[in-house]
């Protein structure tokens, strides 16, 4: 709805399109008329007029606004939920979101658990106060040079608000990531166990570039494939229930993986591959039980 030197809100003029990929806002370039600031800008506007994706973006405003000076969220510069189009600006993030980093993901080991345990940590932030994002996805993390931060909270959860989702059946997300119990019951309340299965579908997507819908771990190393998989386990009681026993058995398959932990931490590691496989399966792989004896 807006054109390149536009003028938004008396504030803000257009100087590009960032992104218009997102299901119900869009990203603009802007350079700010007032109040300069030493960084570039982006300006989230949006573009629907129903109800609900109205109220699901003043939320999302509303809860960045509250992570005020948090490291691992995306900061708001401004808001102004009461234009015509409702919209907020954050700092421009020029090294783009994980899917432009899949290639220095892929080639380093060291690269993936350290962009892993950051997500993992970005989601705690939410989760340390009782609130699950509900849409992870490599595009919902910005890099900012050796750092990352989460972003997009349209879906997120908000403890006690009136315009939090009420319909028990009712879904959304982004297809490969949502969580089986969303498809079934909704995703009204949302838990840790969600999050993780849609964090371990986001590691594979990272690992591997392929529609996460099916996991295949031909060319994944078996300790951070048996990560992944007890994190997309169907039946939620199997997965790891929070961020903080995930981020445990991630830092293991790497010490595995990157020889840090020597033999007697090879043999956790396949004892818990062929524990959990047993528990979440009644099957086991007999070529990591041979390993194991």
């Amino acid at each position: 709805m807006y054109d390149i030197d536009d003028i938004v809100d008396d504030t803000y003029r257009v100087t590009g399109v960032c992104s218009d990929q997102g299901g119900m806002g869009v990203i603009l370039h802007v350079e700010a008329l007032v109040k300069i600031p030493e960084f570039r800008l982006v300006l989230k506007y949006c573009r629907e007029n129903d109800d609900e994706p109205l109220k699901r973006f003043r939320r999302e405003v509303r809860l960045l606004g509250t992570f005020k000076g948090n490291t691992k969220v995306v900061q708001i510069y401004d808001r102004n939920l009461k234009h015509d189009l409702p919209y907020f600006v954050m700092r421009f993030y020029p090294d783009g979101d994980l899917v432009a980093h899949v290639a220095s993901i892929k080639a380093s080991q060291e690269a993936q658990e350290s962009i892993f345990l950051q997500m993992i940590e970005c989601v705690q932030q939410l989760h340390a106060r009782d609130e699950f994002h509900r849409d992870i996805k490599p595009q919902n993390f910005l890099v900012d040079g050796d750092d990352v931060v989460v972003s997009d909270f349209g879906l997120t959860t908000e403890i006690g608000s009136d315009t939090a989702f009420t319909r028990s059946s009712a879904y959304w997300g982004t297809h490969g990531y949502i969580p089986p119990e969303f498809l079934a019951g909704g995703f009204k309340h949302a838990d840790a166990p969600g999050d993780i299965f849609m964090l371990g579908k986001t590691i594979y997507a990272l690992l591997t570039e392929r529609d996460p819908l099916y996991l295949v771990g031909d060319d994944i190393p078996p300790p951070i494939f048996h990560v992944i998989e007890r994190c997309c386990a169907i039946s939620k009681e199997h997965r790891y229930q929070s961020l903080a026993e995930l981020k445990q058995s991630i830092v293991a398959a790497y010490d595995v993986v990157l020889g840090r932990a020597g033999g007697l931490g090879q043999v956790k590691q396949l004892l818990s591959a062929i524990t959990d496989r047993l528990e979440q399966k009644a099957k086991y792989r007999s070529e990591e039980v041979l390993e194991f004896v």
